[in-house]
């Protein structure tokens, strides 16, 4: 389980922690959600996105599901076990599009499962939908 020690200090910018261990899509994501407007907070690993969802509560959460020190699915589980994060929307990265993990996924709370590699445009306007949906 993730405490939240401090309370997110929201911005009029939309907040987006970015947890992907893969330097070319960790870039190619933070580069294209910083030029659209978004406040990008990243993690390489299980123990940074940890640390980083103890200080902050983003408003999405972007994750792959082969992060080092965790698996999206046991991170994905722990934030929707929190009291703090579990109203935060998650999208699940991952490199497979098998049904059973695509289930397990949304089951477990992720809102939107995208199969990699990610096409850059269809993940922002997915990113764009969700939060113009509010």
């Amino acid at each position: 389980m993730i405490n939240v020690k401090f309370g997110n200090i929201r911005s009029k910018r939309k907040s987006i922690l970015l947890i992907d261990s893969d330097e070319i899509i960790h870039s190619m994501l933070k580069t294209r959600l910083t030029h659209a407007g978004y406040k990008v907070d990243c993690a390489r690993s299980g123990d940074e996105a940890r640390a980083s969802l103890k200080k902050i509560v983003p408003d999405l959460i972007l994750m792959d599901n082969n992060t080092p020190g965790a698996d999206g699915f046991s991170l994905l589980k722990a934030v929707k076990e929190s009291k703090a994060l579990k109203k935060v929307p998650v999208f699940l990265l991952a490199n497979g599009s098998e049904i059973e993990t695509i289930e397990r996924a949304l089951n477990l709370g992720a809102i939107n499962y995208i199969v990699k590699p990610v096409d850059p445009s269809v993940l922002m306007d997915k990113i764009n939908k969700k939060f113009l949906k509010k």
